[in-house]
């Protein structure tokens, strides 16, 4: 997942969304989406604190199509920085790292200029990545609040844009989810009877995580999640202002020429 540029007014929806790799963001007015688009990385931050012991805050998603209930760990944020109908995203507290849940409206597959629909075996058609550069490890199989979920820790070198997905139709492969090379992710790919959830902790490549901690803290983000029948609520509708529209700018090689710097004409 360049694991996106988030274009829903992504906190670090970040361009181009990460797996464990780098997978994994949206339209604004809500809490929005697509770092992970293909995920787009955040400025760099320093410090984090992996885990946290403090009475966790608890949440309730509303208009997500999947609706769930969390008891958000202390390292995150207490509120998702969006949610939208199929993406919902938290950011640490204290550094770069970041939980997204995308429901996937459909795929950028490897290779291919168009996006087409979500596979109905999400596994195979990620783990088949490799074929174009994606590196997985720590496979393990669980079940998140009683649903089958496969857990792997993804990486890549060279971008795949949107081949995690996106969380609107109509989206270019940049700004939907996908594995990238500047993140490692952590993703679970849970079943839940129509399309899959996909739920990933994304941390960044450089410098070097510790994994280890990276796959204790998204175990206690998929322990905390408890999913409810309620049914989700409509999104806001978003309000037009003054600076939405199609503008032009045009500029002419001569208005270049004078105005580039005299070390960069």
């Amino acid at each position: 997942m360049r694991t996106r540029r988030s274009r829903m007014c992504r906190s670090g929806h970040q361009k181009k969304a990460t797996l464990g790799a780098a997978v994994v963001g949206s339209s604004c007015g809500g809490s929005s989406t697509a770092d992970e688009t293909s995920e787009q990385a955040p400025n760099p931050t320093t410090g984090a604190v992996k885990t946290g012991s403090a009475t966790p805050s608890s949440y309730s998603t509303t208009v997500f199509a999947a609706p769930f209930d969390i008891a958000v760990p202390d390292w995150l944020e207490p509120r998702p920085s969006e949610e939208h109908p199929n993406f919902v995203t938290w950011n640490e507290r204290a550094a770069g790292r970041a939980v997204r849940f995308l429901i996937p409206v459909d795929v950028f597959a490897p290779g291919t200029a168009d996006a087409g629909p979500v596979p109905d075996d999400f596994v195979g058609y990620l783990m088949a990545q490799r074929d174009h550069g994606a590196k997985f490890s720590d496979e393990a199989t669980t079940t998140v609040d009683g649903r089958p979920a496969t857990i792997v820790t993804a990486t890549i070198d060279q971008g795949l844009d949107g081949s995690l997905g996106c969380p609107e139709a109509n989206m270019s492969a940049s700004d939907c989810f996908g594995l990238q090379p500047e993140f490692v992710l952590r993703i679970a790919v849970i079943e839940t009877g129509a399309a899959p959830l996909l739920v990933w902790l994304r941390d960044d490549v450089y410098p070097a995580p510790d994994l280890a901690a990276d796959r204790d803290a998204f175990d206690q983000v998929l322990a905390n999640v408890h999913f409810s029948d309620r049914t989700p609520q409509a999104p806001a509708a978003s309000s037009a202002s003054a600076i939405d529209g199609t503008y032009q700018w045009t500029i002419t090689e001569a208005d270049a020429l004078a105005r580039g710097t005299a070390s960069d004409r």
